[in-house]
C-alpha cells in the first residue's frame, strides 16, 4: 500500500516521520498543497502514484473535493481534544497570559468537554468548525474577534491561517496533529483498503441486450449500421470501466468487470449514457448487473437482474449482488434494497398465510421504509412494483384477508369518480 499525504509542508513531514515510526516499511510520499492554482496538478500526480490518500487537515481535504474526484479511500487527520490540551501547555510553557480565545477545526463538543475538565469558562472561547467557508474567512474571522478586543489569543489548525496571521503579528499558536490522531488516521485507511481490495477481489457481470423498438423489416441494412454504432459505443464503455467483453448473437454482450466499478457511480453514470445513446438511434437496451462470489453465481444473478429490465421494458437497471440483494431501479427515486433470500422469518410468516410471494413482501418493507409511512392504494403499490394495478389489487386483499393490511380511508380525485381506497399495512 503506497500512502500519499497531502497538506502543508511541516504537517506531511510530521505524519510521514511518525507513521514510519510505526511501521518502517511503509511506503509514503508527500505531495505539498500550499497553492490552489496548482491542486489538480498535484492531485493527478498522488492519484497516479498512491492507493490511498491521507489529508493533513479537513480543510485540505474539503478543498480537494471540490476540484477533484476522490475514487480511492482516503481519511483526514484529525485534531483533537490532545491537540487543544497541547496547544494551551505550549502557551501555559511561555507565560503568556490569556483570559478569552479563538478556536477553530475542533469540534465543538470535544472542545466544550475539554474545557470542561480544565475547568475554563466555556463563555470566554470562541468556537468555529464550519466545513464550508474559505481559508480567507477563518482568518477574518480570527482577525474580527481580536481588533474587538474579544479574544486575546488565537489558536487555529489551519497551516496557511497561522502562517498568515503569525507573518501579520497576531498571537496565534497551532493546533497541530498529535501522534494519537495520526494513528488513527493510518488504521482507519489501512481498514478501508482492505476492504476495497477485497470488494474488488469479487467479480461481476454485466449484461447487455438490445431489441428494436418497431419491428420494421425494411430497415434491416439501416438497423445493421446502427447496431455497430451501438457496439463502438459499448467499446468506448468497456474503455471507461476496464473491463472486458464477450458477444452473443448479434444483440447480446456479456462484460467481464469487478465488484468495486460495478458498484461504482461512474459505472452507473456511464451506463445510463449508453442507454439513452441506443434510445436515441431506435432501440432499446436491457441490463442487468450480477456479483457473486463465483462465476456462476455472478452470471445467474446478472440474469435474475436482466430479467427485471425487460419486465420495466428497458426502463429501469437492476443489481443482484453476492448475497442476493437486489438492489434498484438503479439511480430512481424508488431505488429499492430488499433480500431474494427467504430468510426473514417475520416475511416467511407473512407469506405463509397470505400465499403472496416473498420478494413482493420485502419490496413492501423497503417501499415502507423510503416512504416512511405504510399507506397505499392500489395504484400507486402497482406502480411501485411495476405490475398491472389488477394484481396489486389482488396482492392487497390477500394481505387484508390475512389480517396484514386493513382499509385505512378513501380519497376521491376532484370528487370525481369513485373514491379510491387507502390501505394501511401492518408489517
Amino acid at each position: 500500500m503506497i500512502i500519499g499525504v497531502i497538506g502543508a509542508e511541516d504537517s506531511c513531514i510530521k505524519i510521514k516521520k511518525c507513521l514510519q515510526e510505526v511501521e518502517p516499511q511503509l511506503i509514503i510520499k508527500l505531495y505539498i498543497l500550499e497553492r490552489t492554482e496548482k491542486l489538480l496538478e498535484v492531485m493527478n500526480e498522488c492519484d497516479r502514484n498512491c492507493d490511498v490518500f491521507i489529508f493533513t487537515g479537513f480543510e485540505v481535504c474539503e478543498l480537494v473535493k471540490k476540484e477533484f474526484d476522490l475514487g480511492k479511500p482516503y481519511s483526514t487527520v484529525k485534531r483533537g481534544s490532545f491537540s487543544l490540551i497541547k496547544a494551551l501547555w505550549e502557551v501555559k510553557d511561555l507565560g503568556k497570559d490569556f483570559d478569552k480565545f479563538s478556536i477553530d477545526t475542533i469540534e465543538e463538543q470535544e472542545v466544550i468537554d475539554t474545557l470542561k475538565e480544565l475547568k475554563i469558562d466555556r463563555n470566554r472561547v470562541y468556537m468555529r468548525t464550519d466545513t464550508n467557508i474559505s481559508i480567507e474567512e477563518y482568518a477574518n474571522w480570527h482577525i474580527s474577534l481580536y481588533k474587538n478586543k474579544k479574544i486575546d489569543i488565537i489558536f487555529t489548525g489551519i497551516d496557511d491561517v497561522y502562517n498568515y496571521l503569525k507573518k501579520l503579528g497576531y498571537p496565534v499558536f497551532s493546533i497541530e496533529a498529535t501522534v494519537p490522531s495520526i494513528k488513527n488516521s493510518y488504521n482507519y485507511i489501512k481498514h478501508r483498503y482492505k476492504l476495497n481490495r477485497a470488494k474488488n477481489s469479487q467479480l461481476a457481470l454485466e449484461i447487455l441486450r438490445f431489441t428494436k423498438k418497431k419491428k420494421e423489416t425494411e430497415q434491416y441494412y439501416s438497423d445493421m449500421m446502427k447496431l455497430s454504432e451501438i457496439e463502438l459505443k459499448i467499446i468506448e464503455y468497456i474503455k471507461e470501466i476496464n473491463g472486458s467483453i464477450f458477444r452473443f448473437g448479434s444483440r447480446e454482450y456479456v462484460i467481464f468487470l469487478n465488484k468495486g466499478v460495478a458498484e461504482s457511480d461512474k459505472n452507473y453514470r456511464v451506463l445510463f449514457d449508453l442507454k439513452k445513446y441506443t434510445e436515441s438511434v431506435g432501440f432499446i437496451l436491457y441490463a442487468g448487473i450480477g456479483i457473486g462470489y463465483t462465476a456462476y453465481q455472478a452470471e445467474s444473478n446478472a440474469y435474475n437482474s436482466l430479467k427485471k429490465s425487460e419486465e420495466s421494458k428497458g426502463n429501469d437497471i437492476y443489481l443482484i449482488d453476492e448475497k442476493e440483494n437486489l438492489k434498484g431501479p438503479l439511480k430512481s427515486e424508488k431505488e429499492l434494497h430488499y433480500s431474494l433470500i427467504s430468510k426473514d422469518e417475520k416475511i416467511l410468516e407473512i407469506c405463509k398465510k397470505t400465499k403472496v410471494r416473498f420478494e413482493y413482501i420485502a419490496r413492501i418493507i423497503s417501499i415502507n421504509n423510503i416512504k416512511q409511512n405504510k399507506i397505499y392504494d392500489s395504484r400507486e403499490l402497482a406502480d411501485y412494483l411495476n405490475m398491472s394495478e389488477r394484481s396489486a389489487s389482488r396482492i392487497i386483499n390477500k394481505l387484508v384477508d390475512g389480517g396484514y393490511a386493513r382499509v385505512y380511508d378513501k380519497k376521491s380525485d376532484n370528487c370525481v369518480g369513485r373514491p379510491r381506497i387507502l390501505f394501511e399495512m401492518k408489517f
